[in-house]
């Protein structure tokens, strides 16, 4: 907002442009009626185009203080109008008829400048980019040189001319044929320009977003429509004459289809933020019903940006973070992280610091720092330009991360982080929720890959450490049993025998339920079918899964069978139990169902509830269906993607 002292001062300043131009508007009336000879429908449009440029620039600049593009609108329209004496053509017995000739003549060329850098520099007044920094520059140099060059040179055949046929108060070379050949190259020069200029326009439309598109593509056919008719205009003059109903339709063509592409585009994208400011009124009743993680999806629609977001400091982030453009709480900033667009407008209290901005202020992803988005993931600030940010607090309590157009309608961004927040620090509170428990699911899913690969380990050396010594015992003792003569040695031989096969077979068995060989070796398929023969109940196993999955999710599913089988032995031993498994889309389905009483449920600290835990540090789901009387059924759903 504009301060007190600013808004006195911004009224004296309009009070004496507007005087300015009611002077000039009476100069313009003045001369065409007195002394024009175009006619009064041409001065009526010249005097009305000028109007035109100079009100739309003082309105614009009243709304949008701190945008140039006001002060250039008025400036075009001040241009208009102080070179229409000369677009009138007045006769020499105007008082001061050499001056107005010299000033309009060499005035109008910029009237093109000012215009190319209006169209590049929309909505900020600044034009970006190295092109279009170019293109201006050629511009306004062009408009320097060729006015004064064509003055010095224009030499008039007054044999053959039928308008505009003044001499030049300063000509210093009469040769007609130089002065064509420069009209030429000027004419051509522009032609050249404004090609270039529809080519920038062209490349914005379609890099911009839809936001901008709306505007700019309005503005992009409003000039390509001006060079078409301007061209029109030429061929006309040549082939029908001047003053023919062809030469006057595209005269008049180009000249307010030109008027229309440097105005409107600003005052639709008024429009559609008084239609946003008129939603934020609605918006405030919508947020009493709306969850918080619906919060981001209503500021969008306000603010008509539907790419919009909103990220959350994490805890653990210092605020400290943002003093570089710490406001009250009740206002924002809005920082944008390139160079290239940090030259529009930022609502700080002093110089921004780019370096700080462009090498990426805001929290990142590292370590416990960053920002988490409504759903409590990491999320990182786009910064090639394509987004604006918005800090909201001070210690920030939001970062709304938007459209950079929306960076020109500050008070539209204020007003909609006002309405919402009280619903920003509840999607705060949720995010940093949804954040733990995305951290805590994280963290179980490490602790379980942890745990497997530790099994893995326990299983390997079990197997090549103790079990391989185990059977080098047992060769032995076969080679000591046939040198042992005595019955009772051989017996003893026998007895030992036997109690190293029954440890083998337990070493075995202790693997196995650790994490089995052939799961490893073979996949889950061969596991589950070799599961389902060594089953304690009578078992049939349809497994669908061909190709490998990660080991985790093998794991688990071999566990859960595993589990399940063991529950049904204990709870149903009569039971037949079925084994089924297949890939669905990204998820494996595993189902293991029984005949038995039913009735299993779930309960806190039993092993359907341990099985539940398993599955879902995978982020999986498990489901148990189970009535009485009607046999058990787990079915589990595994991610496998």
């Amino acid at each position: 907002m504009v301060s007190a002292r600013g808004t006195a001062h911004s009224a004296r300043l309009l009070a004496l442009h507007t005087g300015l131009l009611g002077s000039l508007l009476a100069m313009d009336f003045w001369v065409a009626v007195g002394y024009g000879t175009t006619g009064l429908p041409d001065a009526a449009s010249e005097i009305g185009v000028g109007v035109w440029f100079a009100g739309a620039g003082l309105v614009i600049w009243r709304i949008r203080p701190r945008s140039g593009h006001g002060a250039w609108t008025l400036g075009l329209g001040y241009l208009v109008l102080v070179g229409n004496p000369h677009d009138f053509a007045p006769s020499a017995e105007l008082p001061g008829y050499a001056f107005f000739t010299v000033v309009g003549a060499g005035l109008t060329m910029f009237q093109y400048a000012v215009s190319a850098h209006i169209l590049l520099g929309y909505p900020t007044g600044r034009v970006h980019g190295r092109a279009a920094r170019g293109v201006v520059a050629g511009a306004f140099a062009l408009a320097a040189v060729g006015g004064p060059l064509l003055l010095v040179t224009r030499t008039v055949d007054h044999t053959t001319c039928v308008f505009w046929c003044y001499d030049s108060p300063i000509q210093l070379v009469a040769d007609r044929g130089l002065y064509l050949a420069l009209r030429r190259c000027s004419l051509v020069a522009w032609v050249v320009l404004a090609t270039a200029v529809l080519a920038l326009l062209a490349l914005r439309v379609a890099r911009s977003t839809a936001r901008e598109r709306r505007i700019l593509g309005f503005a992009l056919g409003a000039f390509a429509g001006t060079v078409a008719m301007f061209a029109g205009f030429e061929v006309a003059t040549v082939v029908a004459g001047t003053g023919s109903v062809p030469e006057t339709i595209f005269y008049y063509g180009h000249t307010w289809a030109a008027a229309a592409a440097l105005v409107v585009p600003f005052f639709a994208g008024l429009l559609s933020e008084r239609l946003a400011f008129a939603a934020v009124g609605d918006l405030v009743r919508r947020l009493e019903r709306v969850p918080a993680h619906q919060i981001e999806a209503e500021l969008g629609r306000t603010l008509r940006d539907r790419t919009l977001r909103l990220a959350f400091p994490v805890e653990a982030f210092p605020a400290a973070a943002f003093s570089t453009h710490r406001l009250p709480v009740d206002v924002l900033t809005t920082d944008v992280l390139t160079t290239d667009v940090l030259t529009a407008d930022v609502l700080t209290t002093g110089a921004p610091d780019t370096e700080a901005l462009t090498t990426g202020a805001l929290p990142t992803d590292e370590g416990e720092e960053g920002l988490v988005d409504v759903a409590g993931e990491r999320y990182t600030v786009p910064t090639d330009g394509s987004r604006a940010v918005t800090v909201m607090g001070s210690p920030p309590i939001a970062v709304m991360i938007h459209d950079p157009a929306l960076v020109e309608h500050r008070e539209l961004l204020h007003a909609a982080g006002a309405a919402a927040r009280l619903a920003l620090e509840n999607a705060r509170l949720h995010a940093r929720i949804q954040h733990q428990l995305v951290e805590v699911k994280a963290s179980r899913q490490r602790i379980a890959a942890a745990a497997d690969t530790e099994r893995r380990r326990l299983e390997r050396d079990l197997h090549d450490g103790a079990q391989q010594r185990l059977l080098g015992i047992g060769f032995t003792l076969a080679v000591l049993r046939g040198q042992v003569g005595s019955p009772a040695g051989r017996q003893l031989l026998d007895e030992l025998d036997n109690e190293l096969r029954l440890a083998v077979r337990e070493l075995r068995d202790l693997g196995q339920g650790i994490r089995p060989a052939v799961l490893t070796d073979a996949g889950l398929a061969v596991a589950l079918a070799a599961l389902a023969r060594r089953a304690p109940v009578r078992a049939t196993a349809d497994v669908q899964v061909p190709e490998r999955l990660d080991p985790m999710i093998e794991a688990t599913a071999y566990y859960l069978v595993s589990e399940a089988l063991q529950n049904v032995a204990k709870h149903a031993p009569g039971a037949q139990a079925r084994i089924r498994a297949e890939r669905v889309a990204d998820r494996l389905v595993v189902e293991v169902g029984d005949d038995g009483p039913g009735g299993a449920t779930p309960r806190s600290g039993g092993g359907l509830r341990g099985l539940a835990d398993r599955v879902d540090t995978v982020g999986g789901h498990l489901i148990v269906i189970s009535p009485p009387g009607e046999g058990t059924c787990l079915r589990a759903e595994l991610p496998c993607g």
